[in-house]
This record gives C-alpha cells, sequence and structure tokens, in this order.
C-alpha cells in the first residue's frame, strides 16, 4: 500500500477539519484487507463497510475512541465530494494516474 497524496478540508456544518490520504494498493493482494492491515497495525480498530460506499470504517483508540476512519473507492469519493472539496479532488485526480492499482480515500476525522 502507498500513500499517493494528502489533503485537509472543513466541511461547513462540522466544527471540525477532515484530513483525506488518498492510498493505492498492490493488484497482488486484496486492496481492503490491504488498508485494513495497515490500520490495524497502526492501533486502529476496523470494520468492513456494510453499505456503499464505505468499503472500510476504524476508530481509535478502541475503548473509547477520539477519532473516526471511513474508507471508500476513489470514483465514489469524487461523486459525492468535489462540489465541496474541488481542490482535494483535483490532487487526487493527477496523483491516480498509473496502472494496475486501486485507488481509495480514507477520510480521517475526530469526534466531537
Amino acid at each position: 500500500m502507498s500513500i499517493l497524496a494528502e489533503g485537509r478540508g472543513a466541511n461547513p456544518g462540522n466544527d471540525w477539519e477532515q484530513a483525506y490520504v488518498l492510498v493505492a494498493t498492490s493488484p497482488d493482494k486484496d486492496p481492503v484487507d490491504a488498508i485494513e492491515e495497515a490500520l490495524r497495525s497502526a492501533g486502529w480498530a476496523t470494520s468492513r463497510g456494510d453499505s456503499d460506499p464505505l468499503v472500510l470504517a476504524g476508530d481509535r483508540p478502541n475503548d473509547r475512541p477520539d477519532y473516526g476512519v471511513a474508507v471508500q473507492r476513489l470514483d465514489s469519493f469524487i461523486d459525492s465530494s468535489c462540489l465541496e472539496y474541488e481542490e482535494i479532488c483535483e490532487e487526487f485526480k493527477k496523483a491516480a494516474t498509473g496502472e494496475g492499482w486501486e485507488v481509495f480515500v480514507a477520510d480521517f476525522m475526530p469526534y466531537a
């Protein structure tokens, strides 16, 4: 798994800033497994997404979470978030060029 780009954005309805990370996974391994393994090795409790476009979600720390993460495919992020985060979308589209990699966006946010 590789980090291709990062961005930050604040949703007008929220009082916090979110961090967005564009990650690419190798075609040699299941992409969601690779992302989940990386998050768990960094101390995140994860669960598989049960509704489209979410593929994975997590909390940190396990007992009383202060932060959450939601992971979705880049195309789903572009479809749902480019009006609010146009600069991030453009940067991620440019960074995602390359063949053979599956590309996802991890959205890290504090719990208020």
